[in-house]
């Protein structure tokens, strides 16, 4: 999923700020308990490491800690 889409869906699919507060927590366009699947999906879209995080993590692990 793009990130800008994955950023659009993650705004739409916030619950509305009063409902919350009464503690009904209810997604503003699915209007099923929430976090809806859509919102899921889109935060878990934001949340996954890019290629250059990989890279850069296996670079470091792959580097020798011990010398010795």
């Amino acid at each position: 999923m793009d990130r800008v889409v994955a950023l659009l869906k993650l705004e739409c699919h916030q619950p509305y700020r009063l409902l919350f507060v009464l503690r009904i927590v209810r997604c503003a366009r699915c209007r099923i308990h929430w976090p809806c699947p859509a919102y899921l999906d889109a935060r878990s879209a934001l949340l996954t490491p890019t290629r250059l995080d990989i890279s850069a993590t296996l670079r470091r692990d792959n580097s020798p800690r011990w010398p010795w």
